[in-house]
């Protein structure tokens, strides 16, 4: 009997010591510099929580933010303006950071005020210079080509596209999507592009356009990364 009273204890402490230390772990602060982006409205009186201050986070309609450097906890939380009480003000959004890293958020507005928010890698590994990074919101599949590089995305999916651009400045772009199995031609165009660039695209359901879709597109020039 006193052995196993031994042992039980021996257990408990064990156990609490595993939860302490994965607690201790889970509050690890991570370093990440992030850039937002919404795609139908301008975000100018948004503030993120940076140690015991409130950063101001401004977010265009037409483009990618301004890089931010950001260091604390791996979830980040959003707030509208700065609030003086956090237990009687809560965020607006909020995101996990897997990792430290360089992160491009992706604001959705929902209901009452708030946002989800996605974090997509944004290193110039990840999403690299002459590279489309392509956006599914639609519930349909949608297949495309860039010149002749061809691409599918599943609904609710994403992909990056890499191309040599060579010395042509406009791209052909061809679009077709799948409802009941079937696919339908609904886009072709000409993109301007310079060599140097990458475009985040995305594809919108729009029952008001004739081809179902609408496309935002943003340009930016991948980052230059620092080398060790």
């Amino acid at each position: 009997m006193k052995y196993s009273f031994i042992t039980a204890l021996v257990s408990i402490y064990m156990m609490a010591l595993a939860t302490a230390t994965a607690q201790t772990e889970a509050v690890i602060p991570i370093r990440a510099q992030i850039a937002a982006l919404s795609l139908d409205q301008t975000l100018d009186d948004l503030t993120y929580r940076q140690g015991q201050s409130f950063e101001p986070l401004f977010i265009p309609n037409a483009a990618p933010s301004n890089a931010y450097d950001y260091e604390g906890p791996p979830t980040l939380y959003f707030y509208q303006g700065s609030p003086v009480d956090l237990e009687t003000t809560p965020p607006v959004a909020s995101v996990q950071l897997p990792e430290s890293g360089k992160f491009l958020l992706l604001f959705i507005p929902q209901e009452k005020g708030t946002y989800r928010v996605t974090a997509l890698p944004n290193s110039a590994t990840d999403f690299p210079e002459n590279s489309f990074r392509f956006f599914n919101l639609c519930d349909f599949a949608v297949a495309g080509a860039l010149n002749d590089d061809k691409f599918k995305l599943e609904p609710r999916s994403q992909d990056v596209v890499s191309f040599e651009i060579g010395n042509r400045p406009k791209l052909t772009v061809q679009l077709a999507t799948a409802r009941d199995d079937n696919w339908k031609l609904v886009y072709r165009s000409k993109w301007d592009f310079t060599n140097g660039q990458r475009v985040n695209v995305f594809f919108v359901p729009d029952e008001l356009q004739p081809s179902g879709i609408r496309i935002r597109r943003y340009y930016e020039l991948a980052p230059v990364e620092e080398t060790e």
